[in-house]
């Protein structure tokens, strides 16, 4: 499989935007998140090969039940993975994927957040879906507890 040249694409009539090989997956790609792809398909073992060989990057986008997204993340394979995680850099302009692809949100989620075009809006929906998920968290201990009890519910 051999990538096709650059075109000029009509509504961007001063940019060249080159076609790049693409990866549809059940799995959603945050920028800066790394994620290991283990690839059977012999197409896309092919298209992984040549981005290895020759050093181009691909794009990888949802693909599920739902149907194919619109919106991708441009990746880059990474021959070895390094086995302590890197800290979050606060001043980068991307801390919201930092952040976003160090927990396991889920595909929809994860889509949302990469279909968010500004970074304030993107921390913004984090601080919302993480607040919640401490909610559900605390009322999960608290049932834990109070089922430990025996049925007994001691007045609070």
């Amino acid at each position: 499989m051999s990538l096709a040249r650059p075109r000029l694409y009509p509504q961007y009539p001063s940019r060249v935007v080159p076609e790049i090989g693409l990866f549809p997956l059940q799995l959603v790609l945050l920028p800066t998140e790394r994620v290991p792809l283990h690839i059977f398909e012999p197409r896309y073992k092919e298209l992984i090969g040549e981005c290895l060989e020759e050093g181009l990057e691909f794009g990888l986008v949802l693909e599920d039940e739902d149907g194919r997204r619109d919106v991708g993340t441009q990746a880059a394979v990474v021959e070895v993975a390094e086995s302590d995680v890197d800290e979050p850099d606060p001043a980068a302009n991307d801390l919201s994927f930092e952040l976003a692809s160090r927990v396991d949100f889920g595909h929809e989620l994860k889509q949302e957040i990469l279909e968010l075009r500004s970074e304030r809006r993107r921390l913004k929906r984090l601080v919302e879906i993480l607040g919640r998920a401490v909610e559900a968290i605390a009322l999960e201990k608290e049932v834990r507890e109070r089922a430990s009890g025996n049925g007994r519910v001691s007045p609070r």
